[in-house]
């Protein structure tokens, strides 16, 4: 019987129970566990002696059960539920690290929890400004050519553009 679309004002996930074939089960947690979703290749990880055309084979013969599609489905949402970033998790995760320095009298890891809970929550923004002058490469050459042409005078005896003359050990002093 079909039921049409799912109710989406429905808050708890249809619980699904496991599979009673130990082997089906497995196929399914292969499959949610392997990132290309490649079926074939789930059912030959719990069903090793087959050949690919027989996984693949099992494998579709296996998607035509109910119970298995839904157990994958369930399976699937979990792991989404799971793998989603949400603010409150963060926000949990930062409590917790600070309770735990500040039990391990570690203050400055507890600032830092702190710290990432204003910034999370929006509380806290780190606002870095540039003061430095923005110059062109005119300028920029020319800033240079200046301190080549100053440096050559200020260091050196010879003509400018050449290295100066290295001194002997009684010369340093």
């Amino acid at each position: 019987m079909w039921r049409g679309a799912p109710d989406k004002q429905r808050s708890e996930p249809i619980v699904v129970p496991i599979l009673s074939n130990q082997r089906h089960e497995a196929v399914a947690l292969a499959h949610i566990s392997d990132p290309e979703k490649i079926g074939w290749r789930a059912y030959q990880s719990v069903y090793s002696k087959s050949s690919r055309p027989a996984a693949e084979s099992g494998f579709s013969r296996m998607l035509r059960k109910a119970k298995f599609r839904a157990r994958v489905a369930e399976l699937q949402a979990d792991a989404a539920a799971d793998a989603e970033i949400t603010l409150e998790g963060l926000l949990r995760e930062a409590e917790e690290a600070r309770k735990m320095a500040m039990s391990l009298n570690q203050s400055s890891a507890a600032v830092a929890a702190i710290k990432l809970k204003a910034e999370l929550s929006g509380h806290y923004v780190q606002r870095k400004e540039d003061v430095s002058s923005r110059r062109s490469e005119g300028e920029i050459d020319a800033r240079l050519r200046e301190l080549l042409a100053d440096g050559d005078q200020a260091g050196s005896s010879g003509p400018a553009g050449t290295a100066p003359k290295l001194r002997g050990p009684s010369q340093l002093n």
